[in-house]
């Protein structure tokens, strides 16, 4: 089992979300440490000191986890050649995995999502 923190279309109620069947949502946290942009159907993060995102945990069984890693785009074979970045982080429900896309912010400030909320930012 592997914890996944998820924070766009995987999170409760959004239109990826099915790709965690099966696996139990621990919670909803604040996440520091991130920020976070709009790609138009889908958001992104990366590393910002000053950033704070929403995030749920989810606890995935293998098949979750290669589902998740398939929509992400994430090859633990060839990391480099991967769409997004997977990286272990501290949350309340204790360390999970993330999805993040590095060099991305700085781009349009149009594309930022102020609090960090993709759920709250699409309603």
């Amino acid at each position: 089992m592997i914890n996944i923190a998820v924070y766009g279309t995987l999170r409760e109620g959004q239109g990826n979300n099915r790709c965690l069947l099966g696996s139990p949502k621990l919670g909803t946290f604040r996440l520091k440490g991130f920020s976070m942009v709009s790609l138009g159907g889908f958001p992104a993060i990366d590393y910002d000191e000053g950033g704070e995102i929403t995030a749920e945990v989810y606890e995935c069984n293998v098949q979750a986890e290669e589902r998740c890693n398939m929509l992400e785009g994430y090859r633990p074979d060839q990391p480099v050649q991967s769409f997004y970045d997977r990286v272990a982080v501290d949350t309340p429900f204790g360390e999970a995995v993330i999805y993040i896309m590095r060099g991305i912010l700085g781009d349009s400030e149009d594309d930022k999502i102020p609090d960090g909320d993709w759920v709250r930012y699409r309603t």
